[in-house]
């Protein structure tokens, strides 16, 4: 059966531009002198993209026989997208309120005997009960991708530690860090192609836009009377919205892997832990709605702040306030009740290692002013 993605709800043209970005910017003083990925890298490359990332995991594990693939239902469609360009058959299984795995749902999900691969998402930067359901998923012939776009650092320490469970890895850099581009896929089992490098007058380009340069220049151009209308950009390919297949074996820029490399991910990380709490402490118990996680275990470093709200239209009154808040709307039709519902209630909240105090009281205010 095809897959059939929802439309957007919103478009970012309509909005005013935000105070509070969505990502970082890029700062000298949170690079290192020492390799914060280790040398243990030899089954690790870094791609254009977490979905090039996933095309290439995707091929590699491919079976000889029919590939049926597990995917959540609650997604981005860059996530689907490279296994329907392999040629997948894609079934969606449901998730629970807090992003968790029905363990008897997922067995129900196998019990067809029919299942080759499973896709496992850490969203937002937490661990869900994914441990557990690699460890039960292990006992059947089932090739498992961890999705760590959301989690860079959980695909750090496996990378460090050589102590990945699953067949693959991926995730994407510049959803963490303040980089233009950059996807990372760690597969210690199996042999990586070698990537596209990249053309020098592209390096430099992706240089001056991580330095903030190109966005100045072009602050200086005349502005245009109007904005296209989100249908009228160009998708990512004749064929899907964001997966661009030619791309697939393109590297990442070489600055965007050294930044990778050379941030320093320690400092950066107790960061974004420090502004997880203290916004969480300030918002769990407004009326607009609920933060979907209010506490970190010691090894999770949020992406953003998932905040499920009461009305779906306060999205639109946030982004209006000036906050880049972000939302998943483009999911596959599928019968899971939460993704459904999140499609439109579970907005990401910035809490980047960037943010100062003055704009995490800013968010918590606006937040406030909902109810």
């Amino acid at each position: 059966m095809a897959v059939k993605f929802s439309l957007s709800l919103e478009s970012a043209v309509n909005f005013p531009p935000p105070s509070i970005l969505a990502n970082p910017k890029f700062r000298l003083n949170l690079l290192s002198i020492r390799n914060q990925l280790g040398n243990n890298n030899e089954h690790c490359i870094f791609t254009k993209n977490g979905r090039g990332a996933l095309a290439i995991a995707g091929e590699a594990l491919k079976r000889d026989t029919e590939n049926v693939i597990l995917v959540p239902a609650y997604h981005c469609p860059a996530l689907v997208e490279p296994f329907i360009w392999l040629d997948y058959q894609i079934r969606f299984y449901p998730v629970t309120d807090n992003l968790s795995i029905d363990l008897e749902v997922l067995e129900e999900c196998l019990s067809s005997n029919v299942v080759t691969h499973c896709i496992l998402v850490r969203y937002f930067g937490f661990n869900q009960n994914i441990e557990e359901v690699i460890s039960a998923l292990k006992q059947h012939n089932i090739s498992i991708i961890e999705d760590c776009a959301h989690a860079f650092f959980a695909f750090q320490h496996k990378l460090q530690t050589n102590s990945c469970r699953s067949d693959a890895q991926i995730c994407s850099i510049n959803k963490l860090l303040p980089s233009i581009d950059g996807g990372g896929l760690h597969m210690p089992k199996h042999a990586l192609p070698e990537l596209r490098p990249r053309g020098i007058m592209s390096e430099i380009k992706g240089i001056l836009h991580t330095l903030g340069i190109s966005q100045r220049l072009l602050k200086l151009k005349p502005s245009r009377a109007t904005l296209p209308a989100k249908e009228d950009v160009k998708p990512a390919s004749d064929v899907f919205r964001y997966f661009v297949p030619e791309e697939k074996y393109n590297a990442s820029y070489r600055h965007t892997k050294l930044m990778a490399q050379y941030s320093q991910l320690d400092e950066i990380a107790k960061i974004r832990r420090s502004n997880f709490e203290y916004i969480v402490s300030h918002i769990q118990n407004c009326s607009a709605g609920s933060p979907l996680y209010t506490k970190l275990t010691s090894e999770e470093v949020p992406y953003v702040l998932p905040f499920i709200l009461n009305d779906a239209s306060d999205f639109k009154k946030l982004r209006m306030l000036g906050i880049q808040a972000l939302r998943w709307e483009e999911i596959a039709e599928s019968t899971c009740v939460t993704s459904n519902t999140y499609r439109e209630k579970l907005v990401q909240l910035p809490c980047h290692h960037q943010m100062s105090k003055c704009q995490m009281d800013k968010l918590i205010q606006s937040i406030k002013q909902l109810g």
